[in-house]
């Protein structure tokens, strides 16, 4: 009886634990981890028509001009996002930009608008460049739940040494909400708005004002959540206690 006792309790022990990783896997109160290979998340990189100024200068005090445009993580588990493509053009043809980095800044939609404060940013970011494209890595994987956001991407560029980096944007059909732009510094002198403003307020000449970019990552893939590994550990070593136990007693 003693002997079918303690079987019994290795065998309920391993059901609970099974059914603890069943439920984390499930994503039940779970993080998000980088478990799968890269692919095209959101992919908005079309032919340019012009260029709009989203800069941040290291020389001019860190000032900056901005543009944003808006995206959608669709219902799910959300994104792990791991690299962002733009294409741009510089204003002066430089062989490499050695010292400078990109910001990415993630803004949750507020009516239409970015929010007032970014949801996620990254800054530092290295990149490649072929052909216009600017290839922007991730320091670490940024998780994005479902929901609709804004993305703006900056080169931190000195202005005396590189002048300025462009961010194309396409004509056409207009996806979503236009990209948006703002000059919080007064750099412009009033050709961009101070605060978040529609493109077509700037250049009304266009039938669309669509970012051409690209996120790249995968599809966030619940893991088990650390505060259940003590349970899950905890209950493998009880068992094995209990079966050494069996073996002492036969």
């Amino acid at each position: 009886m003693r002997k079918f006792t303690l079987l019994l309790l290795s065998f309920t022990l391993v059901a609970m634990v099974s059914a603890q990783i069943k439920t984390s896997v499930l994503g039940v109160g779970s993080v998000f981890v980088n478990n799968t290979k890269e692919v095209a998340l959101y992919d908005q990189l079309a032919p340019w028509v012009t260029a709009v100024a989203s800069q941040q200068f290291p020389d001019i005090g860190d000032s900056r001009l901005q543009a944003a445009d808006d995206f959608t993580v669709p219902s799910g588990p959300g994104w792990d996002v791991s690299r962002v493509e733009i294409l741009a053009t510089p204003s002066i043809a430089v062989p490499s930009f050695p010292d400078v980095t990109f910001i990415i800044e993630i803004y949750e939609n507020d009516g239409g608008l970015p929010a007032a404060v970014p949801f996620a940013v990254a800054d530092n970011l290295s990149f490649t460049e072929s052909a216009g494209v600017y290839s922007i890595t991730l320091n670490s994987p940024m998780y994005l739940p479902a929901g609709d956001y804004w993305i703006s991407v900056m080169p931190n560029m000195a202005f005396g040494l590189y002048g300025q980096l462009f961010w194309g944007f396409a004509d056409g059909t207009q996806i979503g909400n236009e990209l948006h732009v703002q000059d919080p510094d007064g750099l412009t002198g009033g050709t961009y708005p101070p605060t978040w403003g529609a493109g077509s307020t700037v250049w009304p000449i266009y039938s669309a004002y669509n970012s051409s970019f690209a996120i790249y990552g995968e599809d966030a893939s619940p893991s088990v959540p650390l505060n259940n590994w003590a349970l899950i550990i905890g209950g493998m070593l009880i068992i094995g206690f209990t079966l050494v136990r069996v073996k002492m007693i036969n």
